[in-house]
């Protein structure tokens, strides 16, 4: 994070120092042998392109820190900010070059503020993630205050009468070229000091497989971030995370953007991951409730979100409606068990889906309800109606998710079977591994046994 609040500090003197610099150039009289002159009112209109300029960044370097990265995208930025000192130096004779001047420094200011925050939260642990953000607001600050005794100190040591008869002082036009050297020079600084200091977000450090899952391969931890493959479905993907942490949802990682391997970036969630060799730490009731509530959380808070223009999603088997995004893997074997935080993980596969479809899937691998001798419980019904006690399910809602429970799994029996007998990978190898013929015998033990679980719910 020191890197991060050094690059702020240097880019926030650059920034702030070239707004000053144009500013003060257009409101310098004519008598000066420079400047146009402008009125207060009239001079703040140069910074409409500033202002511009500065919310389409915020609006489209989203997109290309998902490529990129952060950091690269910080760096990037901050060498937009030095093409304007640049074009300050050496091109002012007209209003016209003071506006385009104007406009690449708002959207290298527009961009350079879009990305620090993921820079930031990328190496700060969540609960003191307010506390980060707040001091590299300060950090800002400063650099703008800098920046601007910065420009106030070269322009003061070069002064030229404004009139023959001495009336008056301003500064050389020359010290208006110095100035704006040195901030290219200090935005210079600023890039190279985000390439040193923060790499690209926390990649300093080993890359630990993590295995765990039916797809993990190529899925590494790394510091207290996560590395995995993206996919088309990415931005998506990483549009909803955003969405749920900020509506309070924190049953998930935080997406921190792409590395420069074009892996996405989440945040390491550290716990316990409750399937295959971990179910007991959910054999009690509580934290059954506990699974059942974090579902339901997850559920009114995927509500109100509204995907992003030209999402997609990996939807790999077709759901029974789109009323929420659903996670569509709520399972033992995504849950990360900690105290106190629960999480699901792996979150590519969301897609648009039901709440109910979404439960019954959760339903089959919390209960278990499964064939296998190992796993089943006596006492399935009960744990059956406690999860749908605990989530809220309405009269209506029970009679419904019945039938579903059957259909979910006999579609993740159709799906590995359409994709072995396609031969495509992971799925090919689970189907030899027997997770088909898991799933059919799992369906046949949930739908010749509908009776027991009306009674659960409704009896």
């Amino acid at each position: 994070m020191a890197g991060a609040n050094l690059a702020m500090l240097i880019g926030g003197i650059g920034m702030y120092l070239l707004l000053t610099l144009i500013t003060r150039f257009a409101q310098t009289p004519h008598a000066a042998g420079y400047g146009f002159g402008l009125s207060t009112f009239v001079a703040a209109l140069v910074l409409v392109p500033f202002s511009a300029l500065g919310f389409v960044a915020g609006k489209v370097t989203p997109r290309l820190r998902r490529r990129i990265g952060a950091s690269r995208q910080l760096a990037a930025s901050a060498v937009v900010v030095l093409a304007a000192f640049a074009l300050f130096a050496l091109a002012r004779s007209n209003i016209t070059e003071l506006l385009i001047a104007m406009a690449i420094l708002g959207f290298g200011v527009g961009s350079f503020s879009a990305a620090m925050p993921a820079v930031i939260l990328a190496v700060t642990p969540e609960e003191e993630t307010s506390s980060a953000m707040s001091f590299n607001q300060v950090v800002r600050s400063v650099g703008f205050s800098l920046g601007s005794a910065v420009g106030g100190l070269v322009l003061s040591a070069s002064r030229t009468p404004r009139s023959p008869g001495g009336a008056g002082i301003f500064p050389a036009n020359g010290s208006y070229t110095t100035a704006a050297w040195i901030g290219a020079g200090i935005m210079a600084i600023s890039a190279i000091a985000v390439a040193i200091a923060t790499k690209e977000l926390p990649m300093t450090g080993t890359e630990i497989p993590l295995a765990g899952g039916n797809m993990s391969t190529g899925v590494v931890r790394v510091g207290d971030t996560v590395r995995r493959p993206a996919g088309p479905w990415t931005p998506a993907v990483h549009a909803l995370l955003s969405h749920l942490h900020a509506v309070g949802f924190h049953g998930a990682p935080r997406p921190l953007g792409i590395d420069e391997h074009g892996r996405e970036i989440l945040t390491f969630i550290p716990g316990t991951v409750a399937w295959p060799d971990h179910f007991h730490l959910l054999h009690g009731d509580g934290q059954l409730r506990h699974v059942a509530r974090l579902i339901r959380e997850f559920h009114d808070a995927v509500a109100g979100f509204t995907p992003p223009p030209g999402a997609q999603w990996q939807a790999l088997i077709p759901a029974d409606g789109d009323e929420i995004i659903a996670h569509h893997d709520l399972a033992p074997w995504n849950l990360i068990v900690s105290d106190p935080r629960w999480a699901f993980i792996d979150w590519d596969t969301a897609a648009p889906g039901t709440r109910l479809w979404d439960l019954a899937y959760a339903i089959h691998g919390f209960v278990p309800l499964t064939a296998n001798p190992a796993y089943q419980r006596n006492d399935a019904s009960r744990r059956l109606r406690l999860i749908a006690d605990t989530y809220g399910l309405t009269e209506r809602q029970r009679l419904d998710i019945i039938p579903l429970l059957g259909r979910r799994t006999q579609a993740m029996h159709a799906f590995l079977a359409k994709q072995a007998a396609q031969g495509n990978q992971p799925w090919a190898q689970l189907w030899q591994e027997g997770h088909g013929d898991a799933w059919r015998a799992d369906t046949d033990y949930i739908t010749k046994r509908e009776h027991h679980w009306h009674q659960a719910l409704l009896g």
